[in-house]
């Protein structure tokens, strides 16, 4: 969870790579471990997203000792996955098996701290919390998930006067919460106070909201609003280890969050499926997959951007464009369903129809995806979105060749588009990158025989 003590595979750790990194809905992800899920603002970001593996810098200084850092890290990964899995209790095993592979693992895992809680070993768990807590001062959400174990053990009153205290956060919403569990007050008003913020503030409030709840004996309440953090965006989409925890909050309390006869678990399977399936260029394949999470639980349908960008490669444009409106209406933020809509209606109907039906969302905290965006509704010169973040981040010089190349297909230029989505699949970014458009440039390549692109 702390910043301060991680060492992160990940090549790229750009705050411009995508919401699409790797983000399904709702309950799990394709590569948890390897997550980089970036929500609308930086900022925002949960520190839970990363995986703490401090110990191969430490092994550098101290030549490591008997300790198998390795495989002790493996370990966390498996476990992190377990519990996104629901598998609490397999989840603890791989953690005390991190330990024991790598003793000073214990001081930084937070993650073990979130599976005792609810393996109801409170007593376990503060102590995790209280020992991470130690080696980062400033971590508001093992404060308070100090404070939720210690008053399932000795009542609110109790726990309130042993509270962690702890240093600033910088999250707006993670401080009013912080000062709810600390001071007591009125849950509702976290709520209310950022019922219009960004997606991630959203999710927060409620999620921490209802976990007060939850601290008090109010179940009601506090599946009232946990699953409101479940059912909100960021929630359904966000690859957060938080976003997963309130998904496995919601199972251990058999909270199904109004699925009627919804089979969310075998819906969330067919979704993987479908992304591992389009990821392998099977295109009408992941389309099956797709259609079969709607059947399985017919809230997917409004979430399955996947599902658009199958169908626009099968030449099914009109259900495509559907699909990317029904998601904007829940994410009036997304820039890339707003330009897929758009090149889906430009293959309909031509780009000056489609640009007239243009689909406007909010600002983009991406400024590559900002300039693509006014590219597509505006018109422009795609040559210029290239060159202007040639020597930006790896993930901008592939975002801005990938929509540079998918203006000119809309025009009908195929030349200039081969040259950028080719240029695109050879980037580093688009070599090396588990982006799921990073896959979606070489399955373009795959759909149009373009060999070139997908060395």
């Amino acid at each position: 969870m702390a910043l301060t003590h991680i060492v992160n595979p990940i090549i790229y750790p750009s705050p411009t790579i995508p919401r699409r990194f790797a983000a399904i809905s709702p309950l799990e992800t394709l590569n948890p471990q390897f997550s980089r899920h970036t929500p609308q603002h930086a900022h925002a970001l949960s520190r839970r997203l990363f995986l703490p593996s401090v110990s191969s810098i430490w092994d550098a200084i101290t030549g490591g000792g008997d300790s198998n850092p390795r495989e002790a890290i493996a370990a966390i990964r498996n476990g992190m996955q377990l519990f996104r899995q629901g598998d609490v209790s397999g989840s603890v095993t791989e953690f005390d098996k991190a330990i024991v592979l790598d003793s000073r693992q214990k001081a930084y895992l937070w993650q073990r701290g979130l599976s005792l809680y609810y393996m109801d070993r409170f007593e376990e768990g503060a102590e995790q919390f209280r020992l991470d807590v130690a080696q980062n001062p400033n971590d508001t959400e093992e404060s308070i998930w100090c404070l939720l174990c210690e008053a399932r053990l000795h009542g609110v009153d109790v726990a309130r006067k042993q509270f962690l205290e702890v240093g600033r956060d910088s999250r707006p919403v993670m401080r009013e919460a912080y000062n709810l569990f600390k001071n007591g007050g009125d849950p509702e008003k976290l709520v209310n106070d950022f019922s219009s913020g960004q997606a991630s503030e959203v999710f927060y409030a409620s999620l921490y909201a209802g976990l007060y709840y939850e601290a008090e004996g109010k179940s009601e309440n506090a599946k009232f609003h946990i699953t409101a953090a479940c059912g909100s965006p960021y929630g359904q989409r966000s690859d957060d280890y938080m976003a997963s925890l309130a998904k496995v909050h919601c199972l251990c309390r058999n909270w199904s969050s109004g699925g009627g006869d919804s089979n969310p678990r075998e819906a969330i399977a067919a979704i993987r499926n479908g992304m591992q399936l389009f990821r392998q260029g099977d295109v009408s394949g992941s389309v099956t997959e797709f259609d079969k999470a709607i059947v399985l639980d017919s809230r997917q349908k409004a979430y399955l951007w996947q599902r658009g960008l199958s169908l626009y490669y099968m030449d099914r444009f009109e259900e495509g464009a559907e699909q990317f409106r029904l998601d904007v209406a829940q994410n009036p933020n997304d820039t890339e369903e707003s330009i897929w809509c758009f090149l889906c209606e430009a293959r309909l109907h031509g780009v000056d129809v489609a640009r007239k039906q243009f689909l406007e969302v909010g600002r983009d905290s991406r400024p590559v995806m900002r300039e693509a965006y006014n590219l597509f509704k505006n018109g422009g010169d795609p040559e210029k979105l290239v060159n202007d973040f040639s020597s930006g981040q790896a993930s901008e010089v592939f975002y801005a060749s990938l929509y540079a190349g998918l203006y000119y297909e809309a025009e009908g230029k195929s030349e200039n588009a081969k040259f950028h989505i080719t240029a695109a699949c050879g980037s580093p970014y688009g070599q090396r990158s588990d982006d799921y458009m990073a896959s979606l440039a070489k399955v373009h390549c795959l759909c149009r025989n373009w060999s070139s692109g997908l060395v």
